[in-house]
């Protein structure tokens, strides 16, 4: 089911099977002057995307896959299928029950088409990257940037081991410190000149140890290409080791609060870590590596991990910030949801009364079978 049934320029949408790559759907709208935004970096699926309701690099300018599915096909257990959405670019009719389905990860039908809402590519676009004497130094900057109203495209932060790794993987040469990579999209170059001044006043005021603004499509290519590559990367340098991933998000105004927890439960150990994060939403992936012949590391490796999940919960954050909850996060779902969980549970039930839709996730093991 990997089609592209349609693609309508004038309505700034496509109607998709859930196996096509979203790379290749961008390809194809190429010579239309249109994109589908959310970029999680893998070869992902639509279908996947939607299920998981990924985002990516991106989102902190144009969100997440749920605020670009419009219309779905869906299978449910019985084997019925039923629309949910509409063509029509808003809509106050009913409740809204695809944006129930996105997100949850298979265990409500299966999509079977999807109508995509699509926006126009920029016209013009520049990158900068900012590094600093500290990680809490820059997530500070995060902070300033985003109140400042200058709407990047893109805002990741790395720890200065990523950027060792991919310094040496892809000869970036880039300074080894905690460091911005931030993007701006816009209409002219002058206009993103003088967001790229603002941009580089901001970081300055932030304690920036430098700004290097302006850079080229070929040099932010390879960069982000680079950070999409990150994960590999990270496994292919650790092959005696095992990596847990975190994946959690807080409120802006507690992501330094966040990240300083993260350095003093990893440091202190001696813990292989790398710290990425998609600043811009609060969203901090920390790979945490633990050798494969030693369980009481690996142990250690996870009993660090749900302490820092818990912490991003205590501070208004959530236990999985884009990679979902799996079977992995399912203990934390009383602690983030609450009483709403039995809601859930009902919502699961009645969409799902045998429970043969990806069974065993989501919900904490005591109900599953």
């Amino acid at each position: 089911m990997n089609r592209i049934l349609a693609i309508r320029e004038e309505d700034f949408q496509a109607d998709v099977e859930p196996g096509v790559v979203y790379q290749d759907l961008n390809d194809k709208l190429r010579h239309t002057g249109l994109f589908f935004p959310p970029d999680p970096g893998a070869r992902a699926t639509l279908g996947g995307m939607i299920a998981n309701n990924a985002s990516g690099t991106r989102t902190v300018l144009y969100g997440s896959t749920r605020d670009y599915v419009m219309r779905m096909v869906v299978a449910l257990s019985s084997g019925e299928l039923i629309e949910l959405g509409t063509r029509a670019s808003k809509s106050s009719s009913g409740y809204s029950l695809i944006h129930l389905f996105v997100g949850s990860e298979g265990t409500l039908g299966i999509v079977v088409e999807a109508t995509l809402r699509l926006v126009g590519f920029p016209v013009e676009y520049s990158a900068a990257v900012a590094t600093f004497p500290s990680v809490e130094a820059a997530a500070r900057a995060v902070y300033d940037l985003k109140r400042s109203g200058l709407n990047p495209a893109a805002l990741e932060l790395l720890g200065p081991e990523c950027i060792g790794l991919m310094n040496r993987v892809h000869q970036l040469g880039l300074d080894v410190a905690p460091t911005l990579f931030i993007e701006f999209h816009g209409p002219t170059t002058s206009q993103l000149a003088e967001v790229l001044d603002a941009a580089g006043e901001i970081c300055a005021s932030g304690g920036s140890l430098g700004f290097r603004p302006g850079l080229g499509r070929a040099e932010r290519d390879r960069i982000f290409k680079a950070r999409h590559a990150l994960g590999e990367m990270i496994q292919h340098n650790h092959p005696e080791h095992r990596i847990l991933i975190m994946d959690v998000a807080v409120p802006i105004t507690a992501y330094a609060e966040l990240l300083a927890a993260m350095r003093a439960e990893v440091e202190p150990r001696g813990l292989i870590h790398y710290t990425l994060s998609h600043a811009g939403n609060g969203n901090v992936h920390l790979n945490i590596a633990g050798r494969k012949d030693d369980p009481a590391e690996w142990a250690l490796v996870q009993e660090v991990s749900e302490r820092l999940v818990r912490k991003a919960i205590s501070l208004g954050g959530t236990a999985t910030g884009e990679h979902g909850v799996g079977m992995g996060k399912r203990k934390y779902m009383a602690a983030q949801h609450g009483a709403s969980l039995a809601w859930m549970r009902r919502v699961k039930a009645l969409f799902d009364p045998h429970g043969i839709l990806n069974p065993g996730k989501i919900f904490p093991a005591e109900d599953n079978p």
